[in-house]
């Protein structure tokens, strides 16, 4: 795993931009540690590493590379680890759900942002996929975390409207 933090980490220092975290700081407002890579090369680059690393690494092996990004003070490595997971949606199953959790619970969810990729692009997939259950997310309505406990409503707005037929727990 060392070897793609690595390669990770020197992307994102290769093609910082201060201008763009000051640009986008203002949107933070409980702060904002970037490297301010344009959005747009990055998504290409999350691409580029999927394909590339897709048959070295198990999706166990993913899930390592998405924690040890999401343990990152560095916003942009943080939507590399949910990028990594939420764009192999075919591999997720129902023990997804307590690894997100992890994040949440560890304090590695920190920004409105992290919160709402999160919600609505991998717990919802795995709510309208049946790999979870809405009832699975009760007690987080009470965590500690602002993060975790905001992460519910931010799933289930994307549920309204009969997309939850066979997710149970409505």
């Amino acid at each position: 795993m060392k070897k793609y933090l690595a390669e990770i980490q020197q992307f994102y220092r290769d093609n910082a931009d201060p201008a763009n975290v000051a640009k986008y700081a203002r949107y933070f407002i409980d702060g904002y540690d970037a490297y301010g890579v344009d959005s747009k090369l990055s998504e290409k680059q999350l691409s580029t590493w999927l394909s590339d690393w897709n048959s070295s690494l198990s999706w166990d092996q993913w899930l390592d590379l998405a924690d040890l990004l999401m343990d990152s003070p560095k916003y942009e490595e943080r939507m590399c680890g949910i990028g990594f997971i939420m764009h192999q949606r075919e591999r997720f199953t129902p023990d997804l759900a307590d690894r997100v959790e992890v994040w949440y619970s560890k304090g590695w969810i920190r920004t409105w942002a992290d919160v709402d990729v999160s919600a609505t692009q991998v717990l919802q997939p795995l709510l309208l996929d049946g790999h979870a259950r809405l009832n699975q997310f009760k007690s987080w309505l009470t965590a500690d975390s602002i993060w975790q406990r905001r992460a519910v409503p931010v799933t289930c707005i994307g549920l309204i409207g009969g997309q939850m037929i066979n997710a149970g727990g409505i």
